[in-house]
């Protein structure tokens, strides 16, 4: 990784280079933050890191909070059921409505085995 200047050493810089003769308008200093370039290795290392971890549990949990629902994509309705219920015991005060669990097939693709989508929504219980 290269960098440039840190704010100590260009306002050090600053100071001598207007003893030099050289103009202040002449100069500038970023003192916003520090200019990073990763290096190809970096780049590397940076697109392992941040790459999305693939589930080991066969499915992948959707929560949004606007509309009170969450969505299970997973291989099974087993699987959507146990993701379910594994969410549900790690929320305090939410229930989820009666007559509001909806599953879908997700039909085969080329980025997709397939599976189940289940929906269903919730509401903050008050206390």
């Amino acid at each position: 990784m290269r960098s440039g200047r840190g704010i100590t050493t260009g306002s050090e810089a600053l100071h001598h280079a207007t003893d030099s003769g050289i103009g202040v308008d002449e100069l500038s200093l970023d003192e916003v933050g520090v200019w990073v370039e990763l290096l190809p290795a970096g780049r590397k290392e940076w697109e392992q890191r941040s790459a999305p971890a693939p589930t080991s549990k066969g499915w992948v949990l959707d929560q949004d909070a606007a509309a009170g629902t969450v969505t299970i994509n997973a291989k099974d309705v087993g699987s959507a059921e146990r993701a379910l219920l594994d969410w549900q015991r790690r929320q305090r005060g939410i229930s989820v409505l009666p007559g509001s669990r909806v599953v879908e097939p997700i039909p085969p693709s080329s980025s997709t085995d397939g599976g189940v989508r289940l929906t269903v929504r919730y509401v903050i219980e008050e206390e």
